[in-house]
């Protein structure tokens, strides 16, 4: 009997979770090391799959919306973090 497949997370043809988060660290000119709080889901926005990315430096937040099939960012805002 062939193992079971776990559940996948991640959009069929997507960039997959880590590129996304290196899509928006590379945008921040953050590098993975200074980013605190990562994180990164697999949402939909418009009907379309994205990833919202999040994270942490310098008291900084950085939040990103990522085609998750493309890869482009679609939104991002940085805030001072309370």
């Amino acid at each position: 009997m062939a193992p079971k497949a776990s559940a996948s997370t991640e959009a069929p043809n997507s960039i997959g979770k880590s590129r996304a988060l290196e899509i928006a660290l590379s945008h921040a000119g953050v590098s993975s090391d200074e980013a605190k709080r990562q994180r990164a889901e697999l949402d939909r926005e418009d009907g379309q799959p994205v990833y919202e990315v999040e994270f942490v430096t310098d008291g900084w937040e950085y939040e990103y919306v990522i085609h998750a099939a493309t890869g482009v960012i679609l939104q991002y805002e940085k805030d001072r973090e309370d």
